[in-house]
């Protein structure tokens, strides 16, 4: 029931019938290129921070929820899927921003006090702008209407780094075939696209990490910085 109460929620607020909510606790989102090193400093980070603001909680949407779970059958068919957001492009940004606030209300009733999550915001415009619109700023306009019952995060971590050492890292850890976006020339591109978008979101505090560092040097520059959100 729960499920049926949040994606009604949702809907309302896309409407207008209900005012925005902000996540009731800090949500952290880690972008970059893969191979930037996201979700292993998402781990160092909340080890870290644990010790001194509390427990944390990882999402990785679609989580494991009844909605996450029909959001995964779809993407298992990709020609399917593909058919189904092109018919209903606001069908994955309203069910991903339900699933997003069924795992906050879980991360609050088990005590978190903030929330991380790996490519959370931008892999849902990436995944999803095109469907909306050929014309980019059209197609933003419109999924922005869609995502208004995001939570948006209280800070977005951007794990910068060259492009050519982000495939150096992507082959030394992949055994299978590498994906479009793990070449090089495909990275400059998705680089400027993540770029682009987080200049549409002048309301999220964005913090620049060098990651090309050790993780323990990466790992400090990143405490720092959200230091100051949880230390309010």
């Amino acid at each position: 029931m729960n499920e049926l109460e949040e994606l009604y929620k949702a809907l309302q607020i896309i409407h207008g019938n209900l005012d925005y909510e902000k996540s009731p606790i800090p949500i952290f989102s880690f972008e970059g290129l893969p191979g930037a090193g996201k979700t292993t400093q998402i781990k160092l980070v909340s080890e870290a921070l644990t010790e001194k603001y509390g427990k944390s909680y990882y999402i990785d949407l679609p989580t494991k929820s009844p909605i996450g779970k029909i959001m995964k059958s779809l993407y298992s068919d990709e020609q399917h899927w593909n058919g189904v957001r092109e018919q209903t492009p606001w069908l994955n940004p309203i069910m991903i921003s339900t699933d997003l606030r069924l795992a906050i209300s879980r991360a609050v009733d088990e005590g978190a006090r903030y929330a991380f999550m790996s490519r959370g915001v931008l892999s849902t415009y990436y995944y999803n702008l095109d469907a909306y619109n050929s014309d980019e700023n059209k197609a933003w306009d419109m999924m922005q209407s869609h995502m208004k019952a995001f939570y948006m995060p209280a800070a977005i971590v951007f794990m910068d780094i060259p492009e050519e050492v982000a495939y150096k890292r992507v082959v030394k850890r992949n055994r299978g075939p590498l994906r479009k976006m793990d070449e090089v020339d495909e990275m400059k591109k998705d680089k400027i696209k993540l770029q682009n978008y987080l200049a549409k979101m002048p309301n999220v505090p964005v913090y620049y990490i060098d990651a090309t560092g050790t993780e323990e040097e990466v790992t400090k520059k990143i405490i720092e910085k959200l230091e100051g959100h949880l230390s309010i």
